[in-house]
């Protein structure tokens, strides 16, 4: 999952603007939806190159912990595994300390804001 500038300055020029990433996040495979909240981004992933079942993967929103390279490339700081019977993990919503995560088959499973 690549990453850019929202501002669209670093790594990017030209009219129109065009945008190089500024970093990607090595999410393996099926990688569906993102939020962020507290410093950490949050990515729904049908699984990874390590694991095959559905998780939800957290990163450094700063690009810096678990982060090589220029552009930087970042590694999940945890992997929070759904239960196997959860299906394809779709939207994930973050607030009040809390990560709640829907399934395409209506579960919804709840975790506590990883520390």
């Amino acid at each position: 999952m690549e990453i850019f500038d929202a501002a669209g300055v670093t790594n990017c020029s030209g009219t129109p603007k065009r945008c190089t990433p500024i970093g990607r996040l090595l999410t393996g495979f099926g990688a569906q939806r993102v939020s962020a909240t507290a410093g950490l981004v949050f990515v729904s992933a049908a699984r990874t190159q390590e694991t095959p079942g559905p998780r939800v993967l957290v990163f450094d929103l700063a690009g810096v912990n678990g982060c090589t390279g220029t552009p930087s490339a970042c590694q999940p700081l945890k992997s929070l595994p759904l239960p196997d019977s959860f299906g394809f993990p779709y939207g994930i919503s973050v607030a009040n300390g809390i990560v709640a995560v829907a399934g395409d088959g209506g579960a919804v499973h709840v975790f506590a804001l990883p520390q």
